[in-house]
């Protein structure tokens, strides 16, 4: 069997930055590069089931007149990134309305065990304003060009 060596070479680069987040005790969790994950427009994301099943640590709220979008999420990475430093992958911050009483509008932030991409989430109709961030995953830069490199194993 033919194997691309990039494909290899990502996911060797994937297991390397799990392993080295399984061993990650005690120092500083910004060392671990997070990205804002592309999303299409309109930003009404929320998490999907792959993610909402197992893969939440902890869900995160503000009233709205505290934080505007880019705020929001960046106060919820770096929630991921000092609080939750050992366990978080990845974040999504997002308006909605809250399933309380009274129904009130709300920043809503959630910090995952799992990397995530737009294939994870879903369209929901209350939300606005998502954005996610998400540990860099190496190998899969946008900047990878040329001719692929086939090894036999």
């Amino acid at each position: 069997m033919k194997i691309p060596v990039l494909a290899l070479t990502a996911f060797f680069a994937r297991v390397a930055v799990a392993d080295s987040r399984l061993a990650h005790t005690g120092t500083d969790a910004a060392a671990f590069d997070f990205e804002k994950v592309k999303l299409s427009k309109p930003l009404n994301w929320s998490p999907g089931k792959t993610l909402s099943r197992q893969r939440i640590n902890f869900y995160y709220g503000e009233p709205l007149d505290k934080y505007d979008a880019e705020s929001w999420a960046k106060y919820v990475l770096k929630k991921c990134q000092t609080d939750d430093k050992d366990e978080c992958y990845s974040t999504i911050s997002y308006q909605a309305t809250n399933s309380g009483s009274p129904k009130h509008r709300l920043w809503f932030g959630v910090t995952f065990s799992a990397s995530a991409s737009e294939n994870d989430l879903e369209r929901d109709k209350d939300v606005t304003d998502s954005i996610v961030y998400s540990i860099k995953r190496l190998g899969s830069s946008e900047d990878e060009a040329g001719d692929q490199i086939f090894v036999d194993i």
